[in-house]
């Protein structure tokens, strides 16, 4: 993977109290929470491990909505249609 390619995907930050913490003495660690629809994006993502990144982060929505742009339609009743739910909090 070219060290110039960006890799795209939807995640949240973690609702949790350690979404955001101290790392050391001077810096900070970010948990994401991803859907499993983006699991293509990771893949592509993990190839970067080792490499210093240039990171950029843009709102999206409110956490907890599927963004229409990229989420699939569900039935009701569908048996999977928490299975892939975005950004619960």
């Amino acid at each position: 993977m070219a060290g110039d390619e960006a890799v795209t995907f939807l995640a949240s930050i973690a609702p949790t109290e350690g979404g955001i913490k101290v790392h050391g003495i001077d810096g900070y660690r970010l948990l994401l929470d991803i859907p499993e629809g983006e699991l293509p994006a990771v893949m592509r993502l993990a190839l970067l491990r080792r490499q210093v990144l240039q990171v950029t982060i843009k709102g999206y929505g409110e956490a907890g909505e599927r963004p229409a742009k990229r989420g699939k339609k569900k039935k009701h009743g569908d048996e999977t249609e928490n299975s892939d739910r975005y950004f619960e909090s």
